[in-house]
């Protein structure tokens, strides 16, 4: 993949998380014209309902599977109620990936949560969040695909 697509890909997620065109125009050092044009290239509202579920539909979706097998392994009669090797397997990587995903954070609530701070640190001081800004552009632009 070049990188012309990795951007154009990675934008599209943010878009996707809620991030402005605007947002991401700034972010990626291009024009919103340029983002627009990703967007008609790429196709993004016809493939947004087609992306994967949010990430707290993910993780509720895996403790429903893991709840699932721990009901039916307590289903099973008395001196049975132990988990096969395949089940166990199951539920340690079940728990492992809903583990690993409530400690993610999202690059959309990354950005969310530096935009809110810089707004908070603008009313305060607005050189020092001027100066601020500029470092966590860079920090952004150093989480997105080159």
């Amino acid at each position: 993949m070049n990188s012309s697509t990795e951007r154009m890909s990675a934008a599209f997620k943010m878009w996707n998380e809620g991030v402005t065109q605007k947002e991401i125009a700034r972010i990626f050092s291009v024009s919103e014209k340029t983002v627009g044009e990703w967007k008609k290239k790429g196709k993004w509202n016809a493939n947004k309902a087609a992306t994967f579920l949010s990430r707290d539909q993910q993780i509720n979706f895996l403790y429903d599977q893991i709840n699932e097998i721990n009901t039916f392994i307590r289903d099973r009669e008395e001196g049975q109620r132990f988990a096969t090797s395949k089940e166990a397997d199951a539920l340690m990587k079940l728990t492992k990936s809903a583990k690993t995903l409530e400690g993610e954070l999202g690059l959309s609530e990354v950005i969310d949560v530096g935009q809110d701070f810089l707004k908070f640190l603008k009313m305060l001081d607005y050189e020092a969040a001027q100066i601020l800004h500029k470092y966590y552009d860079q920090y952004i632009q150093s989480k997105m695909p080159k």
